[in-house]
């Protein structure tokens, strides 16, 4: 139940596809840079890749990782997510091997350590899901083994009289997967309470959809209210000048205070279930603004800019969530189930249920 393929996930958090990143980043670490074709046999771990293409770009030894994985012999299945963990998890045991590939081998071990329950719930889910699937929809959402134990049942009647049958199981099924998003989210909180170091990565709480004198904002709105806080600004006008925010900014040569305004109020397409036509701030704007803010001297790596950077990242994930749930959620909203009871309500409610089960689960995995 995680709805989007792991390519997807460059555009949705960094705001654009991870292919010409990585060919930049090639670019700069070896001088040449990869076709899009070798990039591509490179994320699939394609064993016929020729070494020599592979030493061109200093990656001599992957040609023995895709030896040693034999990715040939194995067979794509619904549980794409727990295939690439598996796959992952294999290439981690032969990077201790190699000295040369030291440097992702400890990224990888970093993640796992830094993130263990957010990495199995999403594992967890899919597998579930599978099996909900293969059982035609009988499984019971309350089983107190499950990850839908929070799950409020009663929900279901909400469903406006409008829907014709298919948009009813439709929009019934991203109330479910609304759900697991919101366990994830808990099992990131739950990760990040024992993380220790120089800055903060807040909380997803912070950024999602609120309503507030009867509108309801996206995340990205939660994102620019949190970030003035922290520039240490009263108003938009404030921040705008802060991070120098101008009509530049701006296709319409709106000023720095309606710029801020814009970000903060970007939404997706009504007809569209995500977030790829949101006019958000760009990584290297912001960034830009994060040095304008902190002063000329500094580095992206200061701890209120990673605060900030992570923050963002959140956000744009919590955004492409929004796109493609909030509108159904909304017509599930009742007095009974206001829209909070969705989001931060659900989100401790899971850190109650749901996340109490998950280090059984990394033990088994």
């Amino acid at each position: 139940m995680f709805p989007w393929d792991i390519d997807d996930l460059g555009r949705i958090v960094v705001g654009r596809p991870l292919l010409p990143i990585f060919q930049e980043i090639f670019l700069e670490s070896s001088g040449r840079k990869p076709s899009r074709a070798t990039l591509e046999k490179l994320a699939a771990c394609d064993t016929s890749i020729r070494l020599s293409t592979l030493n061109r770009y200093g990656i001599g030894f992957a040609h023995d990782v895709f030896d040693h994985l034999q990715l040939s012999e194995k067979q794509i299945t619904a549980r794409s997510y727990g295939e690439w963990f598996d796959v992952v998890s294999d290439m981690l045991i032969t990077l201790t091997e190699i000295p040369e590939a030291q440097g992702g081998h400890i990224f990888h071990k970093r993640l796992r350590e830094l993130f263990p329950r957010t990495i199995h719930s999403i594992l967890w889910v899919e597998d579930w899901w599978i099996g909900f699937c293969e059982q035609g929809g009988t499984r019971q959402l309350t089983d107190p083994a499950g990850p839908t134990t929070s799950y409020p049942i009663g929900i279901c009647k909400n469903a406006p009289a409008s829907y014709t049958e298919n948009e009813r199981r439709f929009r019934t099924g991203l109330i479910l997967e609304h759900h697991h998003f919101m366990l994830y989210f808990a099992a990131f909180e739950e990760d990040l309470k024992e993380l220790e170091g120089e800055f903060t990565i807040p909380c997803p709480s912070e950024f999602v959809p609120i309503e507030k004198d009867g509108i309801v904002h996206y995340p990205m709105w939660a994102f620019w209210r949190w970030f003035q806080d922290k520039a240490g600004c009263e108003t938009w006008g404030e921040l705008a000048e802060k991070a120098d925010f101008n009509r530049s900014d701006s296709a319409d040569g709106v000023d720095g205070e309606q710029v801020v305004r814009n970000y903060a109020n970007a939404k997706p397409k009504q007809t569209e279930m995500n977030a790829a036509d949101c006019k958000m701030i760009s990584w290297n704007r912001l960034r830009q603004a994060l040095k304008q803010i902190e002063g000329p001297d500094s580095n992206p790596f200061t701890p209120f800019q990673m605060e900030v950077q992570w923050g963002y990242g959140i956000a744009r994930i919590l955004q492409e969530h929004a796109a493609r749930c909030l509108p159904t959620v909304l017509d599930f909203c009742s007095s009974e189930f206001p829209l909070k009871s969705f989001y931060q309500d659900r989100i401790a409610l899971c850190k109650q249920n749901e996340c109490r089960r998950i280090p059984a689960l990394i033990a088994k995995l």
